[in-house]
C-alpha cells in the first residue's frame, strides 16, 4: 500500500547495517533481514554484527547530523523514524549490539494489503 515508505525504511535500515557490519573488526561480517506480516502491519527487524552501540547513543542515532561515520552523514536513520512515524508506526533499537548483534526493528501499520482468498490463488 506503502511501496516508497517501505523502500525508504528497509533500504536506510539495510544501508546502515551493511556499513556497520562491514566497518567493525568481527569476521565474518553479518546481515539478517526479518520481514514479518502482523495482519496489515509490516514489521522490519534488521540486525548486523558491526561494533555496536554505547548506551548514550542509542536514542542519538536518530537526531539529525549524528553519526560516527564523519561530517555530511546522519541523514539515512532520522529519515527512516519520520518516514515510520508518518505512517503511524516507529524504528527503534531492540538490541543495542550486547550479544554481538545490534538490531534495529521497525513497525509499519496498515502498509499491507489485504488479499481475498481468490487473489491469493493466483
Amino acid at each position: 500500500v506503502a511501496p516508497v515508505e517501505v523502500i525508504t525504511v528497509l533500504g536506510n535500515l539495510v544501508n546502515n547495517a551493511i556499513e556497520a557490519a562491514s566497518g567493525s573488526t568481527r569476521r565474518p561480517a553479518e546481515v539478517v533481514v526479518d520481514l514479518l506480516a502482523d495482519g496489515t502491519d509490516l514489521v522490519l527487524s534488521v540486525s548486523n554484527t558491526g561494533d555496536g552501540l554505547a548506551p548514550d547513543r542509542v536514542e542519538a542515532i536518530f537526531v539529525e547530523g549524528v553519526s560516527s561515520r564523519g561530517p555530511g552523514r546522519g541523514l539515512g536513520l532520522p529519515i527512516t523514524q519520520q518516514t515510520a512515524a508518518a505512517l503511524g508506526g516507529d524504528v527503534r533499537v531492540t538490541n543495542a549490539g550486547g550479544n554481538g548483534w545490534t538490531v534495529l526493528s521497525a513497525r509499519l501499520p496498515g502498509v499491507l494489503a489485504v488479499r481475498s482468498p481468490k487473489e491469493a490463488e493466483a
